[in-house]
């Protein structure tokens, strides 16, 4: 028995059509929403001889194959996204030039002495001194910081550059601020934010804004291949995943890795809240005073108010909106 999706003409019939219901969960090829069935015509209906059948067969085919490139080509596709593991060893490249492209984002002697220099000596410097270090240091590095800007131990700034940072921000220990991307305007930190232990910040030519008052817990990620914004105020809690990037998987005979990466963004609207360990996939859109509950899987946009929950998310009730008087 040939592997799904395979076609043997080695006896000379059309083969069977592909049931594309076999394609991995979450991803139907032609489109159509999943569990619907596409009928198949077994390749012992159809005679040998018959120039009709095989004529038929052949548009058929085509069809289908037509449709899936007419389908994978509206999707929109970030301009690049870094090859990490390729751009590490690129053997054309010297192992200083490697290491400025992945992690500083500048060419040239002083942007590297500089980095090497204030991440060396302030980066993992315990106690007070460390935070004095830190709040004088890090800005020369960063492409904008406001003042009273708490910096804790050991965090990691990838393209330091692009990224943008207001008033009063904590940015706890551990905490990774990573930029990367050859077109994009990078990270973009309003004022009043909060970003708990360990939580990961993370482009790849795409673009972040946090705005004003946004409080992200401890161990989240943030990844942006296009756009990822969080609106005023939103709460979030720890664990959870803001995924704006994909990967597209219709040809079958590439790696996964090596086809193209959709990516449609996300918007959060302001003074939500996001429970934890919470996942919001490419292409959603967060209505204003949403409230999503733990453990969820956002795969769909949510209206203003809306409370939603379980994997994919649905709406459970609608929060009373101010102007009722309550």
């Amino acid at each position: 028995m040939l592997p799904c999706g395979t076609v043997d003409t080695s006896k000379g019939t059309p083969p069977t059509l592909p049931d594309r219901t076999c394609f991995p969960a979450g991803h139907d090829q032609s489109h159509r929403p999943l569990g619907t069935r596409v009928s198949s015509t077994p390749a012992r209906d159809i005679p040998p001889d018959s120039g009709i059948a095989l004529h038929l067969w052949k548009r058929t085919t085509n069809a289908i194959i037509r449709d899936s490139l007419r389908s994978l080509r509206k999707l929109p596709v970030a301009k690049k996204i870094d090859n990490i593991p390729r751009e590490v060893f690129d053997a054309s490249k010297s192992k200083r030039k490697k290491y400025q492209n992945l992690v500083i984002g500048r060419s040239g002697w002083w942007p590297l002495f500089c980095y090497e220099i204030i991440i060396t000596f302030a980066s993992r410097m315990p106690g007070a001194l460390g935070l004095f270090l830190r709040s004088k240091l890090y800005p020369v590095l960063l492409g904008a910081c406001g003042r009273n800007v708490f910096f804790g131990a050991d965090i990691t700034l990838r393209h330091p550059h692009k990224i943008r940072i207001g008033d009063d921000v904590v940015i706890d220990d551990g905490c990774v601020l990573d930029a990367k991307g050859s077109s994009n305007q990078g990270i973009s930190i309003g004022n009043g934010v909060f970003l708990g232990r360990q939580t990961s910040i993370n482009t790849k030519d795409g673009n972040i804004v946090l705005e004003d008052g946004v409080n992200i817990s401890s161990f989240c990620m943030v990844f942006s291949a296009s756009h990822v914004q969080c609106g005023k105020d939103t709460l979030i809690a720890a664990y959870t995943y803001l995924v704006g990037g994909g990967h597209a998987m219709g040809d079958t005979g590439t790696p996964i890795i090596e086809q193209e990466r959709p990516s449609v963004g996300i918007t959060i609207g302001p003074n939500g809240w996001i429970g934890a360990g919470v996942s919001i996939l490419d292409g959603v859109t967060l209505g204003h005073d949403v409230v999503v509950g733990a453990n969820s899987v956002v795969t769909d946009n949510v209206d203003d108010f809306a409370i939603v929950a379980g994997s994919p998310a649905t709406v459970k009730r609608i929060r009373q909106p101010p102007s009722s008087g309550r």
